[in-house]
């Protein structure tokens, strides 16, 4: 992680001011420039509508779409500017129309794309939060789902990312 974030840094001009800030909003040292490993478990159940509501469980989310797509494996933290727009364009939406973003690789992918910062890992993110091994999705998932439903009724649409290699 610590050689895939000094990889796009370099290649793509993500500058030492930009790490560190994004470090302070997400409330961690800035000592650090990629998100720490951390200890976790979790699991993400995904089934039909109709077998919750049989099942009584909640519905949290609705699974719109996905893109996956490969990059150079030293750059794996750009995948995420490349799959965004193909999985929103998918869902039959535009960037703009996303709520909330979840991204472990933030300073890049919000430059790329353009996004508003205050829509991106309002809690922290992985720097914050930790990216423990074989449960990112389902922190990440987790903490944006729980976001959503904060904020309430106005907060639609939300996105989820992460590299894997």
């Amino acid at each position: 992680m610590g050689i895939t974030s000094k990889n796009i840094a370099h290649r793509y001009g993500v500058t030492r001011q930009e790490q560190d800030q994004t470090a302070v909003s997400s409330s961690l040292s800035i000592n650090c420039n990629s998100s720490q490993v951390s200890d976790g478990a979790g699991a993400v159940l995904l089934m039909k509508r109709s077998v919750a509501l049989k099942k009584g469980l909640p519905i949290l989310g609705v699974f719109r779409s996905f893109a996956a797509v490969g990059v150079d494996p030293a750059d794996m933290g750009v995948g995420p500017a490349v799959a965004i727009p193909a999985a929103v364009k998918f869902a039959g939406l535009e960037i703009g129309d996303i709520d909330l973003f979840e991204l472990n690789e933030f300073v890049y992918c919000c430059n790329k794309l353009g996004l508003d910062r205050s829509k991106v890992n309002v809690n922290g993110g992985a720097i914050a939060l930790g990216h423990p091994l074989d449960a990112t999705g389902a922190r990440c998932m987790a903490t944006l789902l729980n976001e959503m439903k904060r904020q309430g009724i106005d907060c639609r649409f939300g996105v989820v990312t992460m590299c894997i290699d």
